[in-house]
Order: structure tokens, then sequence, then C-alpha cells
């Protein structure tokens, strides 16, 4: 991963070998600039500290039910509009190729919040975030052309 500063057109921070096979997604954290989550053709998902880019803060390891993760896809940040826990805001939300379930992980302590399986394999995930906040998640299977729109509920 190489975050490029263009003020001065080089290279500012390199995280080296973050993942084993190509990265096919990274996205900032929305509250916090030093976060980014990236993803490969790789049963990871990891979270790097940009301050520290030597190894990642998180690394998720595909879903835990019984079909292995072949790979994770489009992890984004959910903003919930509320605390899950006492510092949790931004939730990361993925999905795994070949395992027809969604995982959510939390940024601040590296544990799993939740998953679910389905009859779905979601490979595409987005976000809509309203006015108030709140998310409304709008997630794709691509591999059967479902659309299946979600609106989380918290408690």
């Amino acid at each position: 991963i190489c975050i490029w500063d263009a003020r001065g057109g080089k290279a500012s921070i390199i995280i080296e070998d973050a993942h084993q096979f190509s990265i096919n997604a990274v996205q900032w954290h929305p509250y916090n600039e030093n976060l980014i989550v990236s993803a490969a053709l790789d049963p990871f998902l990891h979270l790097h500290d940009i301050r520290h880019p030597k190894k990642p803060l998180y690394s998720f390891t595909g879903h835990a039910l019984p079909r292995k993760s072949k790979a994770m896809y489009q992890p984004i940040f959910l903003r919930t509009g509320m605390n899950i826990t006492s510092e949790e805001t931004a939730p990361i939300l993925t999905g795994g190729r070949g395992t027809e379930c969604l995982s959510l992980y939390s940024p601040s302590t590296g544990n799993v919040i939740s998953r679910g399986e389905s009859d779905i394999d979601y490979t595409t995930l987005g976000a809509y975030h309203g006015s108030d906040g709140n998310s409304t998640i709008l997630i794709a299977g691509a591999s059967r052309k479902h659309l299946h729109l979600f609106t989380p509920v918290i408690s």
C-alpha cells in the first residue's frame, strides 16, 4: 500500500507486504485519519495505523462458519450514529467470496462484533449515510444478481 502525497509528488507512507496477494480494496476510517482497512485476494482483512506501517494493527481472518472464506471483498466502515461499545462508532462490515455470510468487526478491539449467514454471496457492499448520521447499508450479491437493502439495528 502506497500513500501518495500530492503536494510533494512522492510516496509519504509505504506499507510493504500488506497482503500475500493483490489488494482489491482500501478504505479510510471515517473518523480517524490514521486508520485504513485493506482487503486482498487472500483470506485476511487488515486494519493499519499509518503511523506504524511495519505491521497491521489488527488482522481479521475469514469467517468462523463451516465454509472458509477464499477472500474478503469491499470492507466498509459503517457510521452507525451511535456507539456500539463505549469507544466504537465505525465498525467494519465485510463479506467473503464463497461464504454467503457477513462479518462485523471492531476497529477498536480487533474482535468480531457480529456474524451472519445468508443464501447470498455478498461480494459488493456499499453504505449510504443519512443526514441523521445513521447508515443504511446497500448490499449487492453480485454472483446471483440480488440486491438487498438493510438498515442496521444496534442494541
